[in-house]
């Protein structure tokens, strides 16, 4: 997890995660949900992360 509002690091941790190229279905779902959520910019909703962005 990263907490940062460094647009360069949030871009370059973004990347890395868009080329690991083995990723579970759950993986993929986690992060589907995340990026949703977290592109709304407000309390997380998503099993297992908690915090605020």
């Amino acid at each position: 997890m990263i907490i940062s509002d460094d647009p360069g690091l949030l871009t370059s941790a973004g990347a890395f995660i868009d080329d690991i190229a083995e990723i579970t279905e759950v993986d993929a779902a986690f992060l589907d949900n995340a990026n949703t959520e977290w592109a709304k910019g407000r309390a997380l909703t998503i099993p297992g992360v908690t915090g605020r962005i």
